[in-house]
Formats: structure tokens, C-alpha cells, sequence
């Protein structure tokens, strides 16, 4: 038996026809309904006998939203992202070491004490006053050694910058002498590399320029293959195997938090719309760099708030269904039914997903109807304030009133 490799929409386009011929390979149901495109809607007939339609369990896909919530990948992970992790991590659990999957992500604590910061600080004051007084007592020596010595400290200053002049153009020309010779030994070993195996042809470009690799674990039973760095980051950090396609992959394991662009503080909680501190919806994702070696980098960006689109007059409240509220505040979202229909949405949204099947006689009659209809059915989400785009401009409004016709 071969090992096992669960796919995305991503990997599926990326594979070839004689790619892992004597491998397993897996997927998700909603992994095919996502396919639309004609090329690629041919190459998964080609490829629909060699891959296993599966159903992951709601006990995995559950633990793998609660694990990428504490990664700060879960805004940015969508349903069937949750279906293709669990399947893997399904059987993973079957098949391969139970022992490397992880049930939560590395703890990050980040521990500032003011005692010594402000130790710190003092530190820091009684440094730079010594440091100036050295400072000024060695430049009033300077000032006395050269009203003494004038005229002897110009001849050997030049006489010292035409040897350091000399002995620059010498060194110079050593390096590029060096620079030449390993030059030539690494032209020589790349054309021994890639003429050893003779010419580059059809069948081995992707084994010379680089094509599917399993990266550093070459030995596995159970691994995921996806093109997305979200699914990757969590994948590795749950101790789940991943197959590389074409050299997208994650360099470093990074943890998600938010930083406010308005007061600049940070939030671990991804899921916030608004600031705790300013109240603004102003949170901007920041990569939380975790290395091997436990070191953590914060990338504490400063980007500038776009003001445009920001002023604008609200609508005025309608009745029944026809009534949308603008969120303005995070005391909104915590009225009684918002969460209730957005789950009623969701479910919907879930509901016409299974209706399409590309690979159903049903489906392919209702494929064009289907696309005009589900083309602005996205998945539901909550909405902060107008939404995107800047509602003052001519193009918006325009999109605005042809939607209302």
C-alpha cells in the first residue's frame, strides 16, 4: 500500500498525470465542487479515477477551527480549508505517529515587567552622561595635540593616505583575482550538475528545475498537499505532514495577532472587528515570526490609515428585510439575532455549495443557471460600516443603484 496524500483545489490543478502514480490520493467533496474552469474541469475527469472523494468527521473539523483560531489563521481559512486539514489529520491518526501531532500551538508569553524597564530607562540616563563627559575631556585633548603639532600631522596624514590608497588598489586586486578563481569552480560544478544527467527534455525538466517535493520529511505515510500558506502554517504547527509543489511553502512558522493603526495596540484575538482600546476598526494582521530555536520576531509595522471614504451620509432605518444596519461600534454585534442570521446565512450559503457538483448528471444541466446565481452569493460575513471600497465615489454608487433594478 502507498501512502496516503490528501489535496486542494490548488494542488489538483499543479498535478500531474503521472504524478504519485503509486500513492493514495484524497480529497473532500467540496475540493471538487470548487472547480469551475473549463481546463480545469477537463484535467479532473483525467484525474477522477485515481482520487477518492472523503467526508472528514465534524469531531476533526472542529478541533482544527479551535487549533487555528489560537494561530490566528481562522479569518483567512475558508470551509473547505477546515475539511481538507481534518481529513488529513483524520487519517493521520490512522495510519501514521500519533505522537508528532500537536493539541495546541507553542505558547508565546510576552512578559514585560516596569520595575525593570524602569531600571532600564535609569541605566540608560547615567550611561549617556558619562559617555558625554568622556566625550568632551577627549576632544579638548584633541584640540590641544593639534595646536602643538600642526604641520608634522599633515605631512604624515598624507603620506598615510597615499599608502592606504596603495594598499586598497592591491587588495582590490587580490579579491577579484579570488572572486575569479571561485567563480569559475561554481560555473564548473553547475555544468557538471546539469550535463551529468545529459540534456533537458519533457520528461525530466521538473526532476532538473524543480517540481513536486515532500521538503525535508521524505519518509511519511499520511501528508497534505495545498498550495496555501494559511493551511500550511497550520498544518505544521498541528505536526502534520506537508508535501511541497513546486517550492510554495512556508519559510517560517508564523503566529497572526492585530495591531491598531490609530493607538497601536496589539490584540491577539483575530477574530475583533474593533479595537478594545480606541474602538475603532483600524486592526491591521501582523506576522508573529516563531523560530526553531524559540526566538520570536513581531513585525510592528506602521502603515498609514487611508481617510478616504470614511465621511459619508447614513441611510435612513427601512422596515422588515429591506432594513440593513450599519455596524458602526463593537456594542452592535452584541445585539440579540445578528449572530442568529448570520449562521441562517451560512447554512444557506453551505446548502447551495452541495447543490453543485460538476460531476453529477443533475449538475451539468443546472451548471449555467447555477453560475449566474451563485456568482453573487458569497459567503456570508459581517460588514463594518459601508464595506469596502470608498462609498462617496461615482463607481460605487453606480454599482449600488444597478443592484437595486
Amino acid at each position: 500500500m502507498g501512502r496516503y496524500i490528501i489535496l486542494d483545489t490548488g494542488a489538483i490543478l499543479r498535478l500531474g498525470k503521472h504524478d504519485f502514480m503509486e500513492d493514495v490520493l484524497l480529497t473532500v467533496p467540496s475540493v471538487i465542487r470548487e472547480v469551475k474552469d473549463k481546463k480545469a474541469l477537463e484535467k479532473m475527469f483525467y484525474l477522477q479515477d485515481r482520487i477518492q472523494v472523503m467526508e472528514p468527521s465534524e469531531q476533526d473539523c472542529g478541533f482544527v477551527k479551535k487549533f487555528s483560531k489560537e494561530t490566528g489563521d481562522f479569518g483567512f481559512l475558508s470551509e473547505t480549508d477546515f475539511q481538507v486539514i481534518a481529513l488529513t489529520l483524520s487519517y493521520h491518526k490512522k495510519y501514521d505517529e500519533i505522537l508528532k501531532l500537536n493539541s495546541k500551538p507553542r505558547e508565546i508569553s510576552f512578559v514585560t515587567k516596569p520595575e525593570e524597564a524602569g531600571n532600564c530607562e535609569k541605566g540608560m540616563d547615567e550611561d549617556l552622561q558619562e559617555a558625554e563627559m568622556e566625550a568632551g575631556e577627549q576632544k579638548e585633548q584633541s584640540m590641544e595635540d593639534e595646536d602643538e603639532w600642526e604641520t608634522v600631522n599633515g605631512q604624515s596624514s598624507r603620506r598615510e593616505e597615499v599608502q592606504t590608497e596603495d594598499e586598497e588598489e592591491e587588495d582590490d586586486e587580490d579579491e577579484e583575482d579570488e572572486v575569479g578563481e571561485e567563480n569559475e569552480e561554481v560555473s564548473k560544478g553547475l555544468e557538471d550538475d546539469v550535463f551529468s544527467g545529459g540534456w533537458i527534455t519533457k520528461a525530466n525538466i521538473t526532476s532538473v528545475m524543480g517540481g513536486l517535493s515532500s521538503g525535508s520529511q521524505s519518509h511519511f505515510v499520511v501528508a497534505c498537499m495545498t498550495t496555501d500558506y494559511s493551511m500550511q502554517n497550520v498544518l505544521l504547527q498541528m505536526g502534520l505532514n506537508l508535501v511541497e509543489i513546486h517550492g510554495l511553502s512556508v519559510k517560517t512558522i508564523k503566529r497572526w495577532g492585530l495591531l491598531c493603526c490609530g493607538c497601536y495596540t496589539y490584540e491577539r484575538d483575530t477574530s475583533r472587528k474593533f479595537c478594545g482600546k480606541c474602538g475603532n476598526a483600524t486592526l491591521d494582521r501582523v506576522p508573529i515570526k516563531v523560530y526553531s530555536d524559540g526566538t520570536i520576531e513581531l513585525d510592528c509595522y506602521r502603515k498609514k490609515v487611508n481617510l478616504r471614504g470614511t465621511i459619508y451620509s447614513i441611510p435612513k432605518p427601512k422596515r422588515g428585510v429591506r432594513n440593513q444596519e450599519i455596524i458602526l461600534a463593537e456594542d452592535q454585534l452584541m445585539m440579540g439575532g445578528r449572530q442568529r442570521l448570520l449562521n441562517h446565512q451560512r447554512k444557506k450559503w453551505e446548502k447551495a455549495c452541495k447543490e453543485r457538483d460538476p460531476f453529477s448528471n443533475s449538475g451539468a444541466d443546472l451548471e449555467s443557471s447555477w453560475g449566474k446565481q451563485f456568482g453573487s452569493f458569497r459567503y456570508p460575513e459581517i460588514k463594518i460600516g459601508m464595506g469596502r471600497g470608498n462609498p462617496n465615489s461615482n463607481s460605487w454608487q453606480k454599482k449600488r443603484s444597478n443592484k437595486k433594478k
